[in-house]
């Protein structure tokens, strides 16, 4: 049994009782191996989403509105590397400001 996801407008399959389906664009449903197979031949299945490759320091940290409270850019600093004693110590005018100076710093691999 794999579960697809319709690529084009319209496909109509039998599912694992042999009865008559029809799926849309985009939606996802569970098939037999042979409608899959069938399904494959016709190019019907949108692709696969592939993995990513990122790691956990490759992962976007959304930067808190400016009017945020304050432990959340203390999160966000500890998020991107910085210590959070350091990060709490600062006032939240500091700390915004040492946040976008290390976030503008180039990194090195």
């Amino acid at each position: 049994m794999a579960t697809r996801s319709l690529g084009v407008a319209l496909w109509n399959y039998r599912d694992h009782d042999g009865r008559r389906r029809r799926a849309l664009y985009g939606q996802q449903f569970e098939l037999p191996e042979d409608e899959e197979a069938r399904g494959e031949r016709a190019g019907v299945f949108a692709p696969e989403p592939e993995p990513s490759a990122s790691t956990d320091t490759d992962t976007l940290v959304p930067v808190p509105k400016q009017t945020a409270p304050k432990p959340a850019w203390v999160d966000y600093a500890q998020a991107i590397g910085m210590d959070r004693a350091q990060a709490e110590a600062l006032s939240k005018t500091e700390l915004i400001a040492t946040v976008k100076a290390q976030v503008a710093q180039p990194h090195s691999n």
